[in-house]
This record gives structure tokens, C-alpha cells and sequence, in this order.
């Protein structure tokens, strides 16, 4: 079995009550402060310009771009949450991974759990399983990663955010290696 189908069916097989304790505890405290980093960065002028380009789009109006009061396609409200979550550089920092996991991760799971109506123990089981996959491919690439000058919060967070998005999307296992390969 390839690393690949590895990471794919511990996905699909590990549940929030095979979380431990400690580990959601963090998980709870990063969500809130990426929540928190995220409306902080809506005031920047980062912030505005994007909320205001992916309104512009038009689009089913499905998820809430933080700090405003409308709604756009979840892809959107992703991006432009991601954006606002990075855009004071507030957010938090992984060295193994030598990135910001939760500014690419959360908005992925905020955009998926509000379209899909989930509970908060599924939105947080896939920020947990998707920080798990980018740590693991984190420790793998090292700092060569960064030093090769790759900024790991764009490859390995969007790593981590397809292994949340196939978790909250319930993907099967092949479905799920899919995501990850793309």
C-alpha cells in the first residue's frame, strides 16, 4: 500500500471519537483564533479587496464571507476567508510543518461544514485529520521545502485542506487518493 492510499484510508477510517482529548482541546482553540485572525484581517485592505471581488462574482449565495454580511459560493468564501485568515500574518505557525496550517485548512472546512449544514464535532474532526495530513507531509518535505523557496502554508495547507474537504465531503478511499493527488 502507497503513502498515497495510506493517508486515504486512515481518512475515511478515523472518526472524532479516535481524536484524543488533548488534541481536540487544541484543535477548538486554533479554530476560534483563526476565526478571530480571519474577521481581524477582513478590516484589512487585503480583506476588503478580496470580500469585495468574490461578491462581484455573483454565484449561488451559499456561505458568509467573514466579517460581512453577504453570502457567496463556497470556493469563494474559502479563498476569500483564507485570505483575511493569513492577512496580518497573526495566524498561527506550525514549525514541523514550517507553515500556518489553520489559514488554509478552516476556511476549507468553514466554507464545506456551512454549505453541508455540519456539526461542529465533523467541522473539527476535519481540521484535526487535515492538520494531521499536512503535518505528516510537512515533517516529510522539511525545511528544504521552505528553504527551497516553496511557501509551505500554500502547499502543504492545501494539502491539509483536501484531506478536511474529502472528510467533510465523506469521499470513499479512492475518491479521497484522488483529492489528494490533485
Amino acid at each position: 500500500m502507497g503513502t498515497t492510499e495510506k493517508l486515504a484510508c486512515f481518512l475515511v477510517e478515523t472518526g472524532y471519537n479516535n481524536l484524543p482529548q488533548e488534541v481536540v482541546r487544541v484543535a477548538k482553540r486554533a479554530f476560534l483564533d483563526g476565526v478571530g485572525v480571519a474577521l481581524a484581517g477582513s478590516q484589512e485592505e487585503a480583506g476588503r479587496i478580496i470580500a469585495h471581488h468574490v461578491k462581484e462574482q455573483g454565484g449561488i449565495k451559499e456561505c458568509r464571507v467573514l466579517g460581512n454580511r453577504w453570502r457567496v459560493p463556497a470556493p469563494a468564501a474559502a479563498l476569500a476567508n483564507g485570505i483575511m485568515a493569513h492577512a496580518l500574518d497573526y495566524d498561527d505557525y506550525a514549525p514541523g510543518w514550517v507553515a500556518h496550517p489553520t489559514a488554509a485548512i478552516l476556511p476549507a472546512v468553514l466554507a464545506l461544514g456551512e454549505r453541508g449544514h455540519i456539526s461542529g464535532k465533523e467541522a473539527l474532526e476535519a481540521y484535526v485529520l487535515g492538520f494531521e495530513v499536512g503535518a505528516r507531509a510537512g515533517y516529510g518535505a522539511g525545511r528544504r521545502h521552505y528553504e527551497a523557496g516553496f511557501h509551505s502554508t500554500a502547499t502543504l495547507g492545501t494539502l491539509g485542506a483536501a484531506a478536511a474537504s474529502a472528510k467533510l465531503l465523506h469521499l470513499s478511499v479512492p475518491e479521497t487518493r484522488m483529492a489528494l493527488g490533485i
